[in-house]
């Protein structure tokens, strides 16, 4: 961001690094557990878990643009409708656990952006 706002010093634009966005309960682990009860296994928070870059946050943010989109049908009837030892039935209660993890990333982003706007701003 420093860079772009040298280039752009002398128009209206002003960029702003959210580092929030990435560190603040990476993964929404925390939240997960404390907010809605979900305990994946293993109970590590990184990017890959059983060597796949997938887990209960990706699949039920996802599940919110289309339940399709995680292959519901196709893993429901394979009997395999779960990501790291939690089931993913009902169906209804993972998107709208996905829409809470949105809204949930949303608030940490804009308070964020506030905070950096307003610290500019007193600069």
């Amino acid at each position: 961001s420093a860079s772009l706002n040298e280039r752009w010093a002398d128009g209206p634009a002003t960029v702003h690094f959210i580092p929030e966005y990435y560190t603040e309960d990476m993964y929404s682990c925390d939240f997960l557990k404390e907010e809605l009860g979900i305990f994946q296994q293993p109970d590590n928070c990184v990017a890959t878990r059983n060597e796949y870059h997938d887990d209960y946050h990706y699949s039920s943010i996802i599940s919110t643009t289309d339940p399709e989109r995680i292959r519901a049908r196709q893993r429901i009837e394979a009997g395999l409708f779960s990501i790291n030892g939690v089931d993913l039935n009902p169906l209804e209660q993972t998107v709208e656990n996905g829409q809470r993890l949105v809204e949930y990333r949303a608030e940490i982003t804009a308070r964020a952006i506030r905070e950096s706007i307003a610290a500019r701003g007193s600069s």
